[in-house]
């Protein structure tokens, strides 16, 4: 009768031993799944970190492009336009001699 008992107890205790395996391998694969999450969330943290540092970067160039761009609206600003129209106004002048000129002597031969 012991050995009747020792052979249910044993075959209770592979069934439990098995159960126990199968339940080390389901967390042994989900653990893995975690340890994968993880690794692809601190790729990714790092990722983060550097577009962050870059863009902060980025800010103070764009601070320094406002302020030249400021700079040159005033500088642009105080540009006398009444000299501006008078040297175009000579320009015009000038060009359209040098144009009467050429078509001149095209025209006369010499």
């Amino acid at each position: 009768m012991a050995d009747q008992w020792d052979g249910v107890n044993r075959r209770d205790y592979d069934r439990q031993l098995t159960h126990i395996d199968k339940k080390l391998d389901e967390h042994s694969a989900r653990l893995e799944e975690l340890r994968q999450t993880l690794s692809a969330i601190a790729v990714q943290s790092v990722q983060i970190i550097s577009l962050q540092a870059m863009q902060n970067e980025m800010r103070g160039d764009i601070s320094e492009l406002y302020a030249k761009i400021e700079k040159i609206m005033n500088w642009q600003s105080s540009c006398p336009k009444d000299s501006v129209n008078a040297l175009w106004g000579v320009f015009l002048a000038v060009s359209v001699a040098i144009g009467g000129a050429f078509v001149a002597h095209v025209i006369g031969g010499k």
